[in-house]
């Protein structure tokens, strides 16, 4: 049988602002049971693309190579 997805329940997102950085904690706001799938999108168009590390149950780093300016979607879904 199918997972049932509850709107904001089993799916959290949002935006996150980068200012001449290179590194953002971004904290759910919930706590998965698994570590979640997190999927990145960049509202700009770089030549650096934005990476995950330490994806963990309640949060995830979001990390340029170099000093970045403009702003990233992110998506945490539910395993």
């Amino acid at each position: 049988m199918p997972k049932h997805y509850a709107i904001n329940a089993n799916i959290m997102s949002g935006t996150v602002v980068f200012n001449n950085s290179k590194t953002a904690v971004i904290q759910y706001g919930t706590t998965f049971p698994k570590k979640p799938i997190v999927q990145l999108t960049l509202d700009h168009k770089s030549a650096v693309p934005p990476y995950k590390s330490q994806v963990k149950k309640n949060k995830v780093t979001i990390k340029f190579k170099t000093k970045f300016t403009g702003s990233v979607e992110w998506t945490a879904i539910e395993r």
